[in-house]
């Protein structure tokens, strides 16, 4: 991926981790929650022919990698704040021990760990979603979370594999960029003239604010995708 396409893929993922941590807010709107779910596939998609572009050069890899962990992070620890009360309030100790940890602990030790640590909170909250519901936690969201997981794990090994043959992806990914575009256009629209809540509108509209590095010899601002 190039800086732009990482920088389009980092706004997509933020602005999901947004979505997801308010899925009441808009998902009672089915033209905007199927725009939602169909610009997520998109995004998804774009993402894994990222991967499997395999490139020789890892310093693009690398930003990417840092966002998606910070992005499966963001959404297991949300995860956590609605489970958590539950299993204490009730008292299940298998639950609690399974989901109480602190931003910190969720994120400490190896990508290995981190990734069986944010699985299991996705499991258990499947496993205990129909008592789950006052609390917001929703199959869009767990959805979410398993999505987040299967894109980082191939990431962790994907330095050990650099140097495969490299599949020329370039066209497909373009396809799916213009579709992501088109979606986050629509997005645009919608959630403002749906959503009722300002804080949400406001927060979405500063999560679409795509940030590309400048190389030194260009000093100008890089256009929003």
């Amino acid at each position: 991926m190039n800086q732009k396409q990482i920088a389009m893929l980092a706004m997509s993922k933020t602005a999901f981790v947004h979505f997801d941590s308010q899925p009441s807010l808009w998902n009672i709107y089915p033209p905007l929650a199927d725009v939602v779910n169909e610009t997520r596939a998109f995004v998804d998609a774009f993402a894994q022919q990222g991967f499997t572009q395999a490139e020789r050069v890892t310093i693009g890899h690398t930003s990417d990698k840092e966002t998606q962990k910070k992005a499966l992070l963001q959404l297991a620890f949300s995860l956590i704040m609605k489970i958590r009360p539950y299993a204490k309030k009730n008292g299940i100790n298998v639950l609690l021990q399974a989901v109480d940890h602190s931003e910190t602990a969720l994120s400490r030790g190896a990508e290995a760990e981190i990734i069986n640590r944010c699985q299991i909170i996705h499991d258990k909250g499947v496993e205990y979603l129909s008592k789950l519901t006052d609390h917001q936690v929703t199959t869009s969201g767990l959805d979410a979370l398993q999505a987040a997981i299967y894109t980082f794990a191939p990431m962790t090994s994907q330095r050990n594999a650099i140097g495969k043959a490299r599949t020329t992806t370039t066209a497909n990914m373009e396809t799916l960029l213009k579709n992501i575009r088109t979606g986050f256009e629509l997005l645009d629209d919608l959630v403002p003239g749906l959503v009722a809540n300002p804080d949400f509108v406001a927060t979405y509209q500063q999560t679409r604010q795509v940030k590309t590095r400048n190389t030194p010899k260009d000093k100008t601002k890089a256009p929003t995708p």
